[in-house]
């Protein structure tokens, strides 16, 4: 969704084709995830967290993309305020914008569709298409209706996510790699993807696992 909104406020023609329902699949629509809110003037607390997750990367990271990375998450987030977006309030009365929850995703969808931008839904995507050298669009199918689709493109953008290798942890069932795969068939070259802090022992039989 950020994807296409920031491709949309700079005049493209944006289509996004999701093999779920954009807005209410993933992880973030079966539940919440936490989110990074560090302020940029709060110096302290910045350094704190990026040192605080250096360790897991054994030192081959670049604290520069933990900055981006905040500096980014902090700017969506003031974002989501400034289109009218009502943060929930703790206790206190201040805006809790540690959580990402599914009136999030609802949210985006509705600035998705302000910004123009189409919306393939139960849609995916089973091949980018290739014009020489270059990546010029995609083709799949619409599951309810077993149509072809094909979108002609100038740019790809592959914002599929990660892969939960079919762990059944909650709102993870599409979490599959697709934009990897296609990505290899493309060409790509891949950078890091052995390195990861997500995947350890949990109890068996718990919410995290699903048996």
């Amino acid at each position: 969704a950020w994807a296409a909104i920031a491709a949309a406020k700079r005049g493209a023609s944006v289509i996004v084709a999701d093999k779920g329902y954009v807005g209410a699949s993933g992880p973030i629509a079966a539940g919440s995830v936490g989110t990074y809110y560090i302020k940029p003037d709060d110096p302290v607390q910045r350094e704190a967290m990026i040192n605080a997750r250096m360790p897991l990367a054994f030192g081959l990271a670049d604290s520069r993309w933990g900055e981006r990375i905040l500096d980014q998450a902090f700017r969506n987030l003031q974002q989501l305020a400034d289109w009218g977006y009502q943060w929930p309030k703790v206790a206190d009365g201040r805006e809790n914008r540690g959580t990402i929850t599914p009136n999030v995703l609802a949210f985006l969808r509705r600035k998705l569709t302000d910004f123009g931008v189409g919306l393939l839904d139960n849609s995916p995507v089973l091949e980018l298409l290739r014009s020489g050298e270059f990546v010029s669009g995609a083709v799949g199918i619409q599951r309810r209706t077993g149509e072809i689709w094909r979108a002609r493109a100038g740019a790809v953008v592959l914002a599929t996510g990660g892969t939960a290798f079919l762990s059944k942890t909650a709102g993870t069932g599409g979490n599959t790699g697709d934009g990897y795969l296609l990505a290899a068939e493309a060409g790509a070259h891949f950078s890091g993807m052995e390195f990861s802090s997500q995947f350890h022992i949990r109890p068996h039989g718990g919410t995290q696992t699903k048996g």
